[in-house]
């Protein structure tokens, strides 16, 4: 279970990475001009850090498992942006909550 969550990580950090460099070279200087891209590099630099210490098996020896599931946390807000665009899929969300 956890090589697949693993793998997952390295799959969304890699999806997420690319879509950083898109828009960074589209849009170019107007990029770094928006909070939300700025948020969004963020995101991908931090998790790259997780990545790292994952990998190199220091997260394991100084125990900085928490601070890489706040950056995993993090990752979260950039699909709940989406929910502000989109009508239906905000009334599926608010169903949700309502659900719960």
């Amino acid at each position: 279970m956890l090589a697949v969550v693993s793998y997952l990580n390295v799959s969304f950090t890699a999806i997420f990475c690319i879509e950083a460099i898109i828009k960074i070279i589209a849009l170019r200087c107007m990029y770094f001009k928006d909070k939300w891209n700025l948020f969004d590099l963020t995101i991908v630099m931090a998790s790259f850090l997780t990545i790292g210490l994952d990998f190199s098996g220091i997260a394991k020896a100084v125990k900085v498992g928490s601070s890489t599931s706040v950056i995993r946390t993090f990752r979260i807000a950039k699909v709940l942006r989406l929910i502000k665009r989109s009508k239906s899929l905000r009334h599926i969300f608010k169903t949700f909550i309502v659900s719960l």
